[in-house]
Parts: structure tokens; sequence; C-alpha cells
């Protein structure tokens, strides 16, 4: 079925990328192919997080175009629009949803579907928003945290469990006619409320008081970034290792009520050792100082209706046969130029211009109680790439996840022409350098899995491919040949264009 208008926004810039605070500037074309009773003509600039959760949108502005008209087919109306960018947030392109800005524009028609067209701009750093963490240690995104002692959590963690039970065992009282059963309830939260307690009790035997100091809870990939931890085992200690893992979770709801569902998945996950298996001396000083530059990473905090981008540190002092200690920091990650204009902790200013990650061989093992300085390694093995995008696949495969050695196979791939068949995920228009290439202006970019594999690749498919995939449900196989050009580190990702 026809159209009943075709709309045409183009903006003032070919890449389509604005900074926070700048002018964007377009025209808006409206084609009309049948008669409309035109109820108004309306222009709305907005942003959106959308994907296979529930979507959240939120109008920046909304203007009135044209006044109600009867629109007769072969019309042409054309308009010009000129918006401010909002600050924030950034444009986002994640595994579960998606943060993008549009103008839009829309007719509307009484007793039916308003016709409507809309197209997005990519939004980056610029200017900076007022409503920024007043300092490195006040999270504004997600849960607060503030460093407990082991005995405070202990404590409330027990009697927690204790006000548990006995609400349990009344509540069995009252409204349960089996009589043993109450008593169970109350047996079954003792029970929790000891088991807690006594752990709590043997980690505080077996470590001593442990003390974590992070002074940048706010942070920027790029910047210096600090972890310290102390503590003083009372008695010999045995170690299976101490690591300390910065991970963001992207999370979203889909439905509601009964059909209410939340998606989750780790988008970005570092595991970084301070310490291997080693038993420690009684009364011996640990004190590990961690000190790296913040992971580059896309994706940054985010926190709109039922969508969110949550980090965290995760620490984890793993002793055989024993309970872990574990304990997670809500951590949140702003842009380089919104970071920067709060203050850095005391402790970090000496640091501030660190270059990069210093090699893990250089490491070693300090006297007792004199600090260690722990740094991220990097893997500079060399490798011959395979000439088949399933060679290649099982190159990237063969090193760990977070090894450079993964960019490096791509990288010493560039340029080479293949044959790949991926699963369709999704498909957006493109935004970029290429939308400035006739070949891909206009077009589509795909995100899948190719065939066979787990292997996430991206490509940016040629304008002449766009009605084809448009014709493709998420699922389904697309084959191509591809010319490859890099490996996206955050999402473990090859990114390709397709060639004609």
């Amino acid at each position: 079925m026809a159209q009943p208008c075709s709309f045409r926004i183009t903006f003032d810039r070919p890449d389509r990328r604005y900074a926070g605070g700048d002018t964007v500037r377009g025209s808006i074309q409206i084609l009309v192919n049948s008669p409309i009773n035109s109820k108004g003509i309306w222009f709305t600039h907005c942003w959106r997080a959308h994907g296979i959760g529930n979507q959240h949108e939120h109008t920046l502005k909304t203007t009135q175009l044209a006044e109600p008209e009867l629109l007769q087919p072969g019309q042409e109306l054309n308009f010009d629009f000129s918006v401010t960018a909002p600050l924030q947030p950034l444009t986002q392109r994640g595994s579960l949803f998606t943060v993008d800005h549009y103008v839009q524009v829309h007719i509307a028609v009484a007793w039916a579907t308003d016709p409507s067209g809309e197209e997005d701009y990519l939004l980056e750093a610029g200017g900076v928003p007022d409503n920024l963490p007043v300092s490195r240690q006040k999270i504004t995104l997600g849960p607060s945290w503030q460093s407990p002692s082991q005995t405070s959590s202990t404590v409330a963690g027990f009697i927690g469990c204790l006000i548990l039970s006995l609400f349990l065992f009344v509540f069995g009282v009252f409204f349960v006619s089996e009589p043993m059963i109450p008593v169970g309830l109350l047996i079954l939260g003792l029970a929790v409320a000891a088991w807690f307690g006594v752990r709590s009790l043997l980690l505080k035997r077996q470590l001593g008081t442990v003390d974590l100091s992070i002074p940048h809870l706010v942070t920027a990939p790029g910047e210096p970034w600090l972890a310290e931890l102390k503590f003083c085992p009372p008695r010999v200690l045995r170690l299976n290792a101490i690591t300390l893992t910065l991970q963001a979770d992207e999370a979203t709801v889909s439905g509601s009520g009964s059909d209410r569902k939340t998606h989750r998945r780790t988008v970005f996950e570092q595991i970084i050792p301070l310490r291997e298996a080693e038993q420690l001396p009684a009364g011996e000083l640990v004190h590990e100082r961690l000190l790296i530059t913040f992971p580059e990473a896309t994706s940054l905090s985010f926190e709109a209706g039922d969508n969110t981008v949550r980090w965290a540190a995760l620490l984890r002092i793993d002793i055989p046969g024993s309970p872990d200690w574990t304990r997670t920091i809500p951590l949140q990650i702003l842009p380089a130029a919104f970071a920067s204009q709060i203050p850095p902790a005391a402790e970090l200013i000496p640091h501030w211009h660190l270059a990069g990650n210093a090699d893990a061989s250089s490491r070693n093992r300090p006297a007792s109680g004199t600090p260690r300085v722990s740094t991220a390694a990097s893997d500079d093995s060399t490798f011959t790439t395979g000439t088949t995008i399933a060679s290649i696949v099982a190159e990237i495969n063969s090193h760990s996840p977070h090894s450079s050695a993964r960019a490096s196979v791509i990288r010493r791939s560039v340029g080479q022409r293949m044959t790949v068949s991926v699963t369709i995920n999704r498909s957006a228009t493109t935004i970029g350098n290429a939308e400035e290439d006739p070949l891909y202006s206009g077009g589509l970019t795909v995100d899948g899995t190719i065939d066979g594999t787990r292997q996430a690749i991206r490509i940016i498919a040629l304008t002449s491919a766009a009605a084809e995939i448009e014709s493709l449900p998420p699922g389904a196989s697309w084959q191509a040949e591809v010319e490859l050009i890099d490996w996206d580190t955050l999402y473990h990702r090859i990114n390709t264009r397709q060639l004609p």
C-alpha cells in the first residue's frame, strides 16, 4: 500500500556529528502522494533509549510547522529547522539498547495513524552539563557506596537475618494453620542468620580488618585510576588469588506486570590480578596499590526509564576451603570532557599525566609492609593471520579476550577481501565517515554474528543492499563480500565494510 506522503530530512553536516550545545540545522521536504486532511504539521526534537526492552523517550522541543489544511497529491512542502543539541546523554550504541537523538516530523490526522518521518544524528561531548557529580566520591547514577567496616557489615547482616526470622515466625503463627510451619520458618531464619554471622566472623579471623580505598568512584576512560587494598592476617593465610574486576553491565526491562522481564548483559569485563596463589605469614601487612589508566569504553554510565548501564569494581580475595571475601563498588563513568571538570583526588594529581600501563614483568615482590603497585599488562605476541574469515576467527579465539593480540589479528588483516555469512541481529542507518562515500550513503549497518560461531561482526553495507537487508528479519542469514576495517575492543567485534 502506497504511503500518503514521503519525508526527506537532511542535516547541514553530512556526517551528522554534533557536540553538545551546537546548533543542529537542516531541512525537511514532504511530498504528498494522496489527499490528506491535515490537522497540522509538527516538528519534534527528542532523544530515545530503545532496543529489546521498554522504550524511553524524552522530548526536547515541539514546534508547529504548518496550520491545518487539505493536502493534495503532488504538493510539495519544505521547511527549515534549527535546534540546539542537548549536552547529554551522548549517543551510545549498546548491546541491549541504543541511545539516539532524533528530529521528527509528523502530519496530524484524525482517526488514523499520523504519517511521520525521522532521522537521527550523532551527539558527542561538547558543553558541560550542570548536574555533574560534585566530587569524585559522589556518584549520581546507580547505587551509592561508602566503605563499610567489616564489623558493621557483619552486625547489620546478622541483625537483618534475625529480624527476618522473627517476621517469618509471626507470619506463620497468624496466617498458617499447620503449627509446625512457624517453628520451621523460625529455625530456617535463625540458620541463615547463624551462617551469615559465622561466615563473616571466619573471614574476620582469617583476614583481620580489610581496608579498601578507591579515590575516584567517578572517572573517565583514559584517566589514571587508583585502588588500594590493605589487610594484615592475624594467622598464616593461604591465598588462591586476589583480583579486581572492572565490569559494565547493561540492563533493560521489557513488558509490564506479570509479563515484565529483565534482560542483562555484561558489555565490558577486565580482570586484573593483584596477587597469585601464595602463603602469607601471620602479621604480614598486605598492601596492594593498583594504578592503571582506566580502559577505553564506549558504554558510559547511563540510566533512563527501564534502561541502565552500570559500572562496578569487584574485589575478590579467594581463600581455599573458605568463603571468599568480596566487595562490589559502584562506579560512574563519564566522558573525559565532563570528568575533567571535577577536581581529581589529591593522591592522583602526581599521576594525572600517566601515559599508559606498565608491563607486568616489571613487578617485584616488595618488602613486608611496602605497597606493591600493579598495572594491567599488554600482550605483544607475534603471529600470522589467515586468509579466510574462519581462520581469522579461530586465531582471535586462541588469544585471551582482553589481550591486545586480538586487535593485532585484525590490524594485520585489514584490507583483505573475503566472503562472510552472518546471522543478523539488527540493522540501522549508517552514520559517520562512511556516509560521505556515495557507495554507502543512505545505506544500512548490520550487526550480527558470523554463522557457525559466536563471533560478533559489524558490516557497513552498500547502499544498493539496503532493500535486501530490510527484507530480512532478525535471525536471518545474509552473505556478503567484505573488507576488514578494525577490531572493536569493547564489544570484541570485527568491523568490516561490504565491497561491490
